[in-house]
């Protein structure tokens, strides 16, 4: 228990006994958990006052970088304390416990909030903890489905894998192998109490900033709102025994090419406790390098069909979600995090991928406020100079790369990627909840496919996929209709003007 405590657990657990996870709404549901733990202030003042205590000398750096660093640090120093802060607050978060785990799991994807050298230490934050004996998930089991009994799940089975919210073990069950997913002793209260106070201390940010900061585009409540959501909605072992299956019959319905995907059939699902069938196999991650090469085309295909096609998608497919079985096929598993996209937003994103690729800045940018990346009110005379800068920038990096070998092109691209998240950290960019989930899934997706082919680039992998789409949506004439008012508008505005490429060598990052 002590390493549990360690990691905030002992604290996350550590409700009221008047406390039930069965009188919190199953969905979330912020003005329903507020109401709950106003009724019970003692447990949340205590715990507001443990995250205080954790996260007060971390936020007085911070405060004091802002008061002190003046704006002419150079740039080395001011990435290397960026990262150093990072790594700070990567440990409180862990010391604080799930809740905080996957906040700052989040934060890592958004370069609209976080500025870009904190992004790769955040990365790095795994949710893995001790599990719990088993003896007390066997209790949970017991509660939620009786007297149903699985072969080898007994106090003396040891789980596979234990996470912040869970732990799975192998049993038998009706002659099969299965999953069995439990969840911890009081973890949704834990958690709702968390989420509360988080979103307690987003409202009293936000209207410092009104004051302080009038010229930013708040965020701040609808980051919170979007991570209570998911957050909250992972707890629901009902809701994602729903996803899977969902996910399992558009798959088995959808184009040929993925008849190789399997997903387990779910056997069993109550709030606490889901059982599937054992997704059998290794890791894709750490299959070889020819499994990798071959199976990760039908990944990339399968995540734009998601993305574009189906508008319901899996979003959190970290390395220990995407399996290969004893047949060589792509296994995918833990639906707790799906999300979906609505028809006029796959339509902007196909559509903006038609301007990326017609390099079209002006339209990107409208792109963007249709997607609500943008503020309609944007200072588009600023904005468009300097992602014309950027899309130089990143001509002359894919002219240098050509032929070169890989690292060098990596350094090349990687100079471009860090302007472009520090454009959006500086301007009022905001990432839209369900564009961070994607981005989560095309950086995990990425990492494994880097791991078979050192030269793989997952846009032009992409890019047949999203081509497809558009001329499905838009038809051969209506790409050339978009293409041509791009043009007009560039005309129009006279905005798009590019501005001289900085003389600098973009190797040296």
């Amino acid at each position: 228990m002590t390493a549990a405590a360690g990691l905030g657990l002992g604290t996350a657990y550590a409700v009221e006994p008047t406390a039930r996870d069965e009188e919190l709404p199953r969905q979330w549901d912020r003005e329903a958990v507020a109401s709950y733990w106003r009724t019970r202030p003692l447990a949340a003042s205590s715990r507001a006052l443990e995250i205080a205590s954790t996260l007060t000398l971390l936020a007085a750096r911070l405060a004091a970088d802002r008061a002190f660093v003046g704006p002419d640090e150079p740039a080395a120093e001011k990435a290397a304390r960026q990262r150093f802060r990072a790594t700070q607050a990567r440990d409180a978060l862990v010391e604080l416990g799930p809740a905080f785990i996957k906040l700052g799991q989040q934060l890592s994807i958004r370069p609209d909030v976080v500025p870009p050298p904190a992004l790769e230490v955040l990365r790095s934050l795994c949710d893995a903890v001790p599990a719990v004996p088993t003896a007390v998930a066997l209790e949970t089991v017991r509660a939620d489905l009786g007297a149903i009994q699985f072969e080898g799940l007994d106090e003396d089975a040891v789980p596979e894998a234990a996470a912040s919210l869970g732990q799975v073990y192998r049993a038998r069950f009706e002659g099969r192998d299965v999953a069995i997913k439990i969840q911890r002793p009081d973890m949704t209260t834990g958690v709702a109490r968390d989420l509360y106070l988080l979103g307690n201390w987003a409202r009293f940010v936000e209207q410092v900033k009104s004051v302080f900061v009038p010229a930013q585009r708040p965020y701040d409540v609808q980051l919170i709102d979007a991570f209570c959501k998911g957050a909250y909605g992972e707890l629901d072992y009902e809701q994602e025994a729903c996803n899977q299956r969902r996910f399992k019959d558009a798959v088995m319905n959808g184009p040929s090419s993925l008849r190789d995907v399997r997903v387990p059939e779910v056997r069993l699902a109550t709030r606490r406790v889901l059982v599937t069938d054992w997704g059998a196999g290794e890791r894709l991650s750490q299959a070889p390098q020819a499994t990798i090469k071959q199976l990760v085309p039908l990944g990339v295909e399968l995540f734009c069909w998601q993305l574009l096609d189906l508008g319901f998608y899996h979003c959190d497919p970290h390395p220990g979600n995407l399996l290969v079985d004893a047949k060589g096929r792509l296994c995918v598993i833990d639906f707790g995090l799906c999300a979906e996209i609505s028809a006029p937003a796959r339509e902007s994103m196909t559509k903006a991928m038609v301007h990326l690729i017609e390099g079209k800045v002006a339209a990107l940018v409208e792109d963007a406020v249709d997607l609500d990346f943008l503020p309609h009110d944007c200072d588009r005379d600023v904005l468009v100079p300097l992602l014309a800068r950027v899309f130089d920038g990143a001509r002359l990096a894919a002219k240098a790369a050509d032929g070169a070998p890989v690292q060098k092109r990596r350094k090349e691209f990687a100079a471009v990627s860090s302007d472009l998240n520090s454009i959006f950290f500086e301007q009022p960019f905001r990432v839209p909840d369900y564009f961070a989930l994607v981005t989560r899934a095309l950086i995990t997706l990425e990492g494994i496919a880097l791991a078979g082919d050192p030269d793989f680039d997952i846009f032009k992998a992409a890019y047949p996929h999203g081509l497809r789409r558009a001329r499905e949506l838009f038809g051969v004439e209506g790409l050339a209709r978009i293409a041509a008012a791009a043009a007009r508008e560039i005309v129009r505005a006279k905005r798009t003007e590019p501005l001289p490429v900085p003389r600098r060598r973009l190797t040296t990052v």
